[in-house]
């Protein structure tokens, strides 16, 4: 298990460096290297980033289909990208049982957030829109910072992160989330609505 010692609080700055490494980790595994992202490390600067990354690999990894074809759903452009990522995080964290938007928390909410970051930072680098891609990170930086900070530092900011995704609680974790997605994706049927609801259901402990 991963430890960091003392447990700190998070700031803006280190918010946008993790979600800054994540993603354009997440470009070059796609055979994209973007020039103006050549300071950021191709090893992770740190237990958190290093753990972000794998995490997020593994989730992508057990359900290629779906989130390669999910920025395509939505129909990401230039002018509608900002709306759809924002509608995207607000149901994510959405209490599905009393409908109030932005209460629902958990690691697992996160880290599918952060996942899909990454994949529409992607989407963004392959498809003639890279100056999306710092956008897509300032987004989700500024959203973890407003939004999710309270309950991240209740929940002992980062090392809170290591702690819920050792890697047994990921093993278990695998084999569920397919069946999950698609599930609840067919129950929704609305394609934005179905891939979050999905990931929501999912991710809900």
């Amino acid at each position: 298990m991963y430890k960091l010692g003392p447990v700190h609080k998070m700031s803006d700055s280190v918010t946008k460096q993790y979600i800054e490494d994540y993603c354009i980790n997440r470009i070059r595994r796609g055979d994209i290297d973007l020039e103006s992202y050549r300071h950021v490390s191709r090893e992770p600067f740190n237990m958190v980033a290093r753990r972000m990354r794998e995490i997020g690999e593994e989730i992508e990894s057990k359900n290629p289909e779906f989130f390669a074809g999910c920025c395509e759903q939505l129909q990401i452009s230039e002018t509608t990208a900002y709306a759809k990522f924002k509608d995207l995080a607000d149901e994510l964290f959405k209490d599905q049982e009393n409908g109030q938007r932005g209460t629902c928390m958990s690691w697992g909410r996160i880290a599918a957030f952060i996942t899909f970051s990454g994949r529409l930072a992607l989407h963004c680098a392959s498809n003639n829109m890279e100056t999306l891609v710092p956008s897509v990170i300032g987004w989700t930086s500024r959203y973890i910072d407003t939004k999710l900070v309270a309950w991240i530092n209740d929940h002992q900011g980062w090392n809170g992160f290591l702690e819920f995704f050792d890697k047994n609680r990921v093993r278990a974790m695998e084999d569920e989330l397919l069946s999950n997605v698609i599930g609840t994706a067919l129950t929704y049927g609305a394609v934005g609505v179905g891939l979050v609801a999905g990931l929501a259901m999912f991710f809900r402990r």
